[in-house]
């Protein structure tokens, strides 16, 4: 699936699994996912803010820092899918590095 990861120093489109086991590897603990506007989903870590992992980035339709490795995905019904090349843009405007606040 295509995705756009938000890792330690790393930012940008990826290939993961669309499976549970991947996503939970890649935010490292059990995933929480948020619905954000123009069908963006956002999985993150559960319980990020409680393990204290480091800030990533500030999500403006939430207005909440967001913790530890995430990712950023679509939905077609019950499934996660793939994002658009036209999607970063949107991405972008959503989430703000720390040094942009």
């Amino acid at each position: 699936m295509r995705a756009y990861g938000f890792g330690e120093g790393t930012r940008g489109f990826i290939e993961i699994d669309n499976e549970l086991k991947a996503l939970q590897d890649y935010v490292g603990g059990y995933i929480e996912t948020v619905g954000l506007k123009n069908g963006l989903i956002l999985i993150c870590n559960e319980e990020g803010k409680i393990k204290n992992l480091p800030y990533r980035a500030f999500c403006l339709p939430i207005r909440q820092f967001i913790t530890g490795n995430f990712l950023v995905v679509r939905a077609y019904e019950d499934e996660f899918c793939d994002l658009r090349k036209d999607d970063e843009k949107l991405i972008e405007e959503t989430f703000k590095d720390m040094n942009e606040l």
